[in-house]
C-alpha cells in the first residue's frame, strides 16, 4: 500500500457525520492485521528459507510475472528479517555463476534448436531477476570481472535475436 494513503487511513479523525467512518475503522483494523500477519510471516524460520529456495534452487518460478512482482515489493520489506548480509553475498555469488555458465551455454548453433533456446533463455531470464532482486538489497564488494563482458554480449545477440524475429513477423 501506498504510505501515503496508509499514514491518511491511520490519521483520519472520527466524526459523527462521516459517512463512512464504519469502513475507515475497518480499513484500520485490516491494515494492522497484515501487518501482524507479515510479522508472523517473517519470524518463522520456514519462511526464509522458502525465499532462499526460490532464489536459489527454484527460479524459473521469478518467470512468472505475478511472483516477480511480488517478491520486487515484498522483499525490500522484509530482507532484514530473510536473508542475512553473508547470505545474500553467498547467492549473489551463484547467481553471477549461473550467470555466466548459462550465458556460455547459448551457443550460435543452438539458435537454429528453438527448444533448446526457449530453455536456457528461460533460466538465463530467471537468474537476471533473480539477480535484480538481490541488488535491490544488498550492494555486493565485488563481482566476477567475466560478468560484464557477460551481460553485454547477451544484450547484443537478444537484439540480434529480436530483429530477426521482427523480420520474420514482416
Amino acid at each position: 500500500m501506498i504510505p501515503e494513503a496508509r499514514q491518511a487511513i491511520f490519521t483520519a479523525k472520527y466524526a459523527e457525520e462521516i459517512k463512512h467512518k464504519t469502513t475507515l475503522l475497518e480499513l484500520q483494523k485490516i491494515i494492522m492485521y497484515l501487518k501482524n500477519c507479515i510479522k508472523l510471516l517473517c519470524e518463522d524460520p520456514a519462511f526464509a528459507e522458502y525465499i532462499k529456495c526460490i532464489l536459489m534452487d527454484e527460479r524459473t518460478f521469478l518467470n512468472n510475472n505475478m511472483v516477480y512482482s511480488f517478491l520486487t515489493c515484498f522483499l525490500l520489506k522484509v530482507q532484514s528479517q530473510v536473508l542475512s548480509g553473508s547470505s545474500c553475498a553467498n547467492l549473489i555469488n551463484i547467481l553471477v555463476t549461473s550467470l555466466i555458465n548459462e550465458y556460455h551455454n547459448l551457443e550460435p548453433e543452438l539458435t537454429s534448436q528453438r527448444l533448446e533456446l526457449c530453455k536456457t533463455s528461460g533460466i538465463l531470464n530467471a537468474d537476471l531477476r533473480a539477480f535484480i532482486l538481490m541488488l535491490s538489497v544488498h550492494t555486493p564488494k565485488q563481482l566476477d570481472p567475466a560478468l560484464i563482458p557477460a551481460l553485454q554480449d547477451l544484450l547484443t545477440k537478444c537484439r540480434a535475436c529480436l530483429q530477426q524475429r521482427s523480420t520474420l513477423i514482416l
